[in-house]
């Protein structure tokens, strides 16, 4: 009222100042860390653990005093457990609890309150950089929380993904074998082609491989009391950075790991034979092979065999016969198969989430005309757009992977293309080239239009002008994949565009010279894992065939928690100048002026598979 004779204190406010700070009417008596805590059976039935505590199995209703001891669990302090309390009353101390996230996580973990893990789980997720990712790492290692230990590992994964690559090897000296191999053969990791992929993961290797030899003669030195005579010097390379705690229990099984990982999830196929050669002869300071000859000999022989089957293979047809359907995708698939997707998807999440949600399809009839959004007789067959299930083809060869990188993108002008470098793959030219579109919406003239960036695969024509370098006007066939939250349709668009100089093709993939990107300090180690030359000795063939067949996946990073979104097509048809591709407002945002969202990185990255 207006005299304020009516003034009180409000519901949570008395609460407050009375139930939790003074135990007004306590009913129970929780002692942990020497201190006594007068609390209400009422509130702390929020936490599942007390709840089950007071009114489960458990409950006697003679015991009024329960004494807890958490030195099992360092995790657990008293000021994370006075929280997790105050939070059971209603008084949530959200800055306090993010100075505290970890022990957050582990107070709501034994008191059994998902709301507080959760809490705690999205806030490492959400500020976790290539600065501060290392303790959060050690704190899953050393735990076992469950989902959240699974969320941070999974955010971890794309943070490596996404920018491990160009911080160099040095960086990853915490990360354990087993993340370090899902990583590398993902899809998703940004690294240029598969030949810095390969080199990447033997530079891991030979850091650690000095490390356990240092380590090793510190231990016969202190053996041998310190004796100056058999002392030998330690690299200090690789002693300044990696502790005796950085490594696994087990080194020489992170090792094992690594190496299996370098034999079996490397795509041999698509090195140059000089490239393949120079790993034959690659020799660990152990003298050990990094990669068992036939790995190196099999990949050799299916180039050849690949190449093969594209010289037999009529020029009329478009597809080369070697998939083979998957009805069962939930068997084990044998470890030299590939999986190829079989229809258009868009979805995003972590890199471990992604290998298998962009083989869903949905559980509906095929709809063979793109125009038309009705089902052909939809009352015959019951739709069940709830439950997606995997389907895909498998085949002996691998994909070609491959990462590019665009700066600028904010002054691209509409309808103007920015190219990555051309590239060979299978017998044909190809280019990756991003593109900005001002989409008008139906209805809704008042509003201003949308910009959206795109991202193409483009079969790059290749004639006697072009490759002697001279670009003119062309006409090329657009295909576009629109996404909506509703439908995916495809969209044929003609422009008149500059085509890319062709002036110096080589069978190689993209580097970021040109853009101006930081590459990886490559004097880390005494490896001799440097590029090869740009040109083969053996002469690259060219598949003649008037359209082919080809399946793509695009990765974008999402700096949203370190994730990704998944640009997936099909098999479809490429023509020499065609591209197809896909363009959507989670590719890259622009506000209503088309001017890039501040929280946005500079550079856009993208990871790209071809098959």
């Amino acid at each position: 009222c207006s005299s304020g004779c009516c003034k009180n204190e409000s519901i949570n406010e008395f609460i407050f100042n009375h139930a939790l700070s003074k135990g007004l009417y306590s009913d129970i008596t929780i002692i942990a860390f020497d201190n006594k805590y007068h609390l209400h059976k009422l509130f702390l039935s929020r936490s599942r653990y007390f709840n089950n505590l007071f009114h489960g199995h458990w409950n006697d209703s003679k015991i009024s005093t329960h004494t807890f001891d958490f030195s099992f669990d360092p995790n657990i302090t008293e000021d994370s457990f006075s929280l997790a309390i105050s939070r059971l009353y209603g008084f949530i101390d959200i800055n306090h609890e993010r100075q505290l996230p970890t022990n957050m996580i582990a107070i709501g973990n034994y008191l059994d309150i998902p709301e507080l893990v959760c809490s705690a789980t999205e806030f490492i997720i959400d500020n976790l950089t290539f600065s501060n990712f290392k303790p959060f790492l050690d704190f899953v290692k050393t735990s076992k929380y469950a989902l959240a230990n699974e969320k941070i590992k999974d955010s971890i994964r794309g943070l490596l993904s996404i920018d491990g690559w160009q911080n160099g090897v040095a960086k990853w000296d915490s990360v354990p074998a087993d993340i370090i191999s899902d990583v590398i053969s993902s899809d998703t990791f940004f690294v240029p082609n598969e030949w810095e992929r390969c080199s990447f993961l033997i530079k891991l290797i030979d850091r650690r491989l000095r490390f356990l030899r240092n380590l090793n003669n510190n231990n016969n030195n202190n053996n041998n009391n310190n004796n100056n005579n058999n002392h030998t010097n330690p690299d200090p390379l690789y002693s300044s950075s990696i502790s005796s705690t950085t490594l696994s229990p087990k080194p020489n099984k992170e090792i094992r790991i690594l190496k299996n990982t370098l034999n079996h999830k490397i795509h041999y196929v698509n090195l140059l034979p000089e490239q393949l050669l120079e790993l034959k002869n690659l020799k660990d300071i152990n003298n050990h092979n990094y990669i068992t000859s036939n790995c190196l000999k099999d990949a050799l022989w299916m180039q050849f065999d690949l190449q093969n089957t594209i010289s037999k293979t009529k020029e009329t047809q478009n597809t080369l016969g070697i998939t083979l359907n998957d009805d069962n995708p939930l068997s084990d698939q044998q470890q030299n198969t590939y999986k190829y997707p079989i229809s258009d998807n868009n979805c995003n999440g972590y890199p471990k989430a992604l290998e298998k949600n962009i083989y869903i399809i949905k559980d509906k009839k095929k709809n063979n005309n793109p125009s038309d959004s009705k089902q052909n007789n939809p009352s015959k067959q019951k739709i069940d757009n709830n439950s997606p299930r995997l389907k895909f083809e498998t085949s002996k060869y691998p994909p070609l992977r491959f990462s590019v990188a665009f700066t600028n993108v904010n002054d691209l002008e509409p309808a103007k293309r920015l190219y990555a470098k051309i590239f060979w793959y299978a017998g044909s030219y190809w280019n990756i080239y991003i593109q900005k579109s001002i989409e008008n919406k139906s209805g809704s003239s008042h509003q201003h239009p949308t910009s959206q960036l795109g991202i193409y695969l483009q079969k790059v024509k290749i004639d006697e002008k072009a490759r002697s370098g001279n670009s003119e006007t062309a006409v090329n066939n657009i295909c576009s994949r629109n996404l909506s939250s509703v439908t995916i349709t495809k969209q044929k668009e003609a422009l008149l565009t500059k085509s890319p100089s062709l002036t110096n093709l080589t069978n190689t993939l993209n580097d970021f010279s040109n853009l101006g990107y930081l590459l990886p300090d490559n004097n880390e180690s005494d490896l001799n894992c440097n590029n090869t030359s740009r040109n083969s000795t053996i002469c690259t063939y060219t598949d003649k065939r008037e359209k082919i067949s080809t399946y793509f996946v695009i990765y974008s990073s999402r700096k949203i928690k370190n994730s990704f979104n998944a640009f997936v097509s099909g098999p479809v048809s490429f023509s020499s100048g065609q591209s197809w591709g896909w363009k959507s407002t989670n590719i890259y945002s622009f506000d209503q002026n088309s001017i890039k969202k501040r929280s946005q990185s500079k550079l856009i990255k993208f990871s790209v598979v071809i098959g």
